[in-house]
């Protein structure tokens, strides 16, 4: 079996810098307890190693604890009621926000602060999204079609994708604001990460040269779901895994296997799944798998 790689693949910028910042902090904070707001990254073996070192995890949609530590904000950044409530409270913050998560929720304060309405779209659940939503007095989210027969939306709206969407998908949803509501003014602004883009368009290439893919990333992971369901689009067998761990000997059966990886896997990680590709021998063609 022959492993090919995709030419970009794994940590990007935002998530390396909230690994690096998380664990500079651990390295220089003596008297506090280290967290992070929710999870730091999509990825349970980073979450794991950084819970080795010490680092609690606070539950968003949990009180408090009574003792006030530092608080590590996560790329996907947070509500600023978030931020005050912290600081209300007696946490030390220390922002890892993704520059690019920040700059979408300077537009929507900005927005908001002009009167304008603010579409975000993207997955609702997702923490990214929600800290956007809460930049601004009236928000909407957009998600899928359903969204969109409900909105109402207001004269001036100011439209923002979620960074780790396809251009695809937020550029449907854009055509179709335009054409129900032709009577509004949609200002759109194209906030999606260059690295969610980079990492499509590396997939793309890797997929002419492969029979099967493997994509690595957290089950949670909004870039590494959109990753596999492009591979799956393009009728390519895909198994999604989180680690070597997870991977079944029938894909060794293919001559030639793809990897990519999400933008919260990191390196280490990869390496593991490739020398375990690398290791499998070479069976008879599956028919079912």
């Amino acid at each position: 079996m022959k492993v090919e790689q995709a030419d970009v693949m794994g940590f990007c910028m935002g998530v390396r810098r909230a690994v690096e910042t998380t664990e500079e902090t651990v390295s220089t904070v003596r008297h506090r307890r280290v967290y992070t707001y929710g999870p730091l990254i999509h990825n349970p073996s980073v979450t794991e190693r950084l819970e080795a070192q010490g680092v609690a995890v606070l539950d968003p949609e949990k009180p408090l604890p009574p003792e006030a530590g530092v608080v590590v904000l996560r790329a996907h950044g947070v509500a600023p009621s978030v931020r005050q409530n912290l600081t209300a409270c007696g946490w030390q913050i220390v922002d890892a926000t993704c520059p690019r998560v920040l700059g979408s929720q300077k537009i929507a304060e900005a927005a908001s602060q002009r009167g304008e309405m603010v579409i975000v779209v993207g997955d609702r659940n997702h923490g990214e999204v929600r800290a956007i939503a809460g930049c601004a007095a009236s928000v909407a989210v957009v998600q899928d079609q359903s969204d969109l027969e409900r909105l109402t939306p207001a004269p001036v709206c100011t439209v923002i994708a979620q960074t780790t969407i396809k251009k695809e998908e937020y550029e449907q949803i854009v055509a179709q604001l335009e054409r129900r509501f032709p009577n509004c003014e949609f200002k759109t602004h194209k906030t999606i990460c260059p690295a969610t883009r980079e990492r499509q368009e590396a997939l793309l290439a890797l997929l002419a040269k492969c029979d099967a893919v493997v994509v690595i990333g957290g089950k949670n992971s909004a870039n590494t779901v959109r990753l596999a369901d492009t591979a799956r689009r393009a009728g390519k067998p895909v198994r999604q895994i989180e680690s070597a761990g997870d991977l079944s000997p029938e894909i060794g059966n293919y001559e030639t296997v793809g990897v990519t990886a999400g933008a919260s896997t990191p390196q280490n990680i990869i390496d593991d799944v490739i020398r375990a590709l690398e290791k499998m021998k070479n069976r008879k063609s599956p028919e079912n798998a």
